[in-house]
Formats: structure tokens, C-alpha cells, sequence
């Protein structure tokens, strides 16, 4: 289960599992309920994640954009050196505040 905390207009999700195609759909589900309650800023716990696919990064990449529209940027904290070194070579690190 995804972890969501939220304070004020900022959502913590700790996620629980990689971001594969087989879990994206769930996450994209909660990252939207998230949104939709309020929230303008979102941080995103890779902490338990240590893999993701092309869907992954995709969803990813969408949160990104959904939050830019209103001025915000996605924040990814716990990072593994594999998943932070793969947005670096997609030159996605200046996309996403990698914490």
C-alpha cells in the first residue's frame, strides 16, 4: 500500500513497490486523488523503489507535467544511485527536484 501524507497543500507519497507496468496504474490512481484533494505540491518516496520501467518514468514525467502547469515541480527524495543515475542520462534530473 502507498503511503500518503498529506500538510496543507503538500502530499508525501511513500511508495511501496517499483514503478513497473504492473503497479503504475494504482499509483497514477492515488498521485490523482492526491492532485484533485488539493494538493499543488507532491513529493514522491523512491525509498522502496528499486527499479522502474518505460511506464514508470512516463508516469513520472506526466506528474511532472500535470504540477508545472500550476507552478510546482515534482519532488523525488530516497533515490537509489541506479534510478538517480537513469534520470541523469535521460537528462530528466532538470525536470525533477531529486532530493
Amino acid at each position: 500500500m502507498t503511503e500518503i501524507i498529506r500538510d496543507g497543500d503538500h502530499a508525501q507519497m511513500k511508495l511501496d513497490d517499483d514503478l513497473m507496468t504492473s503497479t503504475v496504474e494504482t499509483v497514477k490512481k492515488k498521485i490523482k486523488h492526491a492532485l484533485n484533494a488539493g494538493a499543488a505540491q507532491l513529493s514522491l518516496d523512491l525509498g522502496n523503489v528499486n527499479s522502474l520501467d518505460s511506464m514508470g518514468l512516463g508516469l513520472l514525467v506526466a506528474t511532472h507535467n500535470s504540477l508545472q502547469k500550476n507552478g510546482h515541480r515534482l519532488q523525488l527524495s530516497n533515490v537509489s544511485d541506479d534510478i538517480a543515475g537513469l534520470l541523469r542520462k535521460l537528462r530528466l534530473d532538470t525536470h525533477f527536484e531529486i532530493a
